[in-house]
């Protein structure tokens, strides 16, 4: 289900600006927060993106991620908060929600069911959650002076693959 445009709005820009306006209050000094893929437009689909890769989001979601990242980016940089942002490619685990295309492809495999889906020509960078989580722990502990802020950075596997290939293995 896609949020409303003003929940978006809400979450993707103005409870993250809050957050980091908190974090400098209370002395924080690395902010780290993520995005998504889909930030950089349809390039992810036929290549690997780099971090600094120009940005044309993809829908809304992606368009207000986008103006969430350039506002905290700006905000950082005026509260001298060290900013990391992560963009998360397509993460799958065992908790995703139901209607997920890992979660019905899990499904199907464990109870013998047909998996209906296109010829999964599309090419994604898949990664698991559990990856996605260790990334951010390591973030979180490097030293201050390792990182450049903003410092902005990819979390995925770095294998692009096709939809096919991903959901055969």
């Amino acid at each position: 289900k896609k949020a409303p445009f003003r929940e978006m709005i809400d979450i993707n820009i103005n409870f993250p600006l809050s957050l980091m306006l908190k974090a400098s209050e209370n002395n924080v000094r690395r902010f780290i927060t993520v995005g998504t893929c889909y930030e950089y437009g349809f390039k992810e689909i036929n290549s690997l993106c780099k971090p600094n890769d120009s940005l044309n989001p993809i829908g809304i979601y992606a368009a207000t991620k986008v103006s969430g990242f350039y506002s905290l980016k700006q905000l950082s940089k005026d509260l001298n908060i060290q900013f990391c942002y992560g963009r998360i490619f397509n993460a799958y685990g065992k908790f995703d929600g139901n209607n997920t295309f890992w979660q019905l492809l899990y499904n199907a495999a464990i109870s013998g069911s047909d998996f209906s889906m296109t010829y999964g020509n599309q090419i994604r960078d898949f990664i698991n959650v559990d990856s996605v989580a260790e990334s951010l722990v390591n973030i979180c502990l490097l030293p201050e002076q390792e990182l450049n802020s903003p410092y902005i950075f990819n979390i995925g596997s770095g294998i692009a693959q096709k939809v096919k290939d991903f959901a055969l293995n």
